[in-house]
């Protein structure tokens, strides 16, 4: 089927253009479209599935901070591997794991 994708300059606006059946749909990323919904008690519901992954990273000074890096490094593969990082993530973004899985 074909699609037409509409650009938005911001956030409201594409939430805007849904909410108003401008559109059918938004893309972004599970966390923020969950939190936006509960926030504004929309009503609106998120597909299943993947169109992608987004990582994150802590940008630390090229060269330093080698020692502080390591501790982190260390400290987000325990929290992973004990779950931690799954239940927090549920716990603040509206029951979404956004947990990095390694893959």
């Amino acid at each position: 089927p074909s699609t037409t994708i509409q650009t938005y300059d911001d956030r409201e606006a594409a939430f805007s253009a849904v909410t108003n059946g401008q559109v059918n749909g938004y893309s972004n990323a599970k966390t923020i479209l969950a939190a936006i919904i509960k926030q504004k008690g929309l009503d609106l519901k998120i597909l299943d599935g993947e169109i992608g992954e987004e990582n994150i990273a802590i940008a630390f000074n090229k060269g330093q901070d080698e020692a502080l890096q390591k501790k982190i490094n260390k400290a987000l593969k325990e929290l992973e591997q004990d779950g931690t990082i799954s239940k927090l993530s549920k716990q603040f973004f509206s029951g979404i794991d956004a947990s990095y899985k390694n893959q």
